[in-house]
């Protein structure tokens, strides 16, 4: 399951993952989130408990991202919290996948990520 708070005005984008997220789960939020560009996005993967997607949904997603900011002036900032190991590896390849496009900066610690966040946003 996942969840997405949109500040349309700040153009900041919260997302936060739980429980057992599914591939078509993963694929509804890659449609959802790349409609409208952010500046920032902050994703939270400390809650998921099973990940039932892999790089046959990051990678059309980090498509989707790359179509989405191509012509833009905006080169956004994604923090990700992956506190655990198959989390943090799906992270990586997320961060690998988009790191020509998007500031990706993957943290298993909630301080650190709250940090780097509030850095960001002002």
């Amino acid at each position: 399951m996942y969840h997405v708070d949109w500040s349309k005005d700040s153009k900041l984008r919260m997302v936060s993952f739980q429980g057992c997220v599914t591939a078509a789960e993963f694929q509804a939020f890659s449609k959802e989130s790349t409609q409208v560009p952010a500046r920032a996005t902050f994703i939270d993967f400390s809650r998921i408990e099973e990940i039932g997607f892999g790089f046959g949904e990051l990678s059309p997603h980090a498509a989707a991202v790359k179509s989405l900011y191509e012509d833009s002036q905006i080169l956004p900032d994604e923090i990700v919290l992956a506190p655990k190991e198959t989390a943090y590896g799906v992270a990586r390849i997320y961060q690998s996948l988009l790191e020509d496009i998007c500031n990706v900066r993957i943290y298993r610690w909630v301080d650190a990520a709250k940090e780097d966040w509030r850095e960001i946003v002002g």
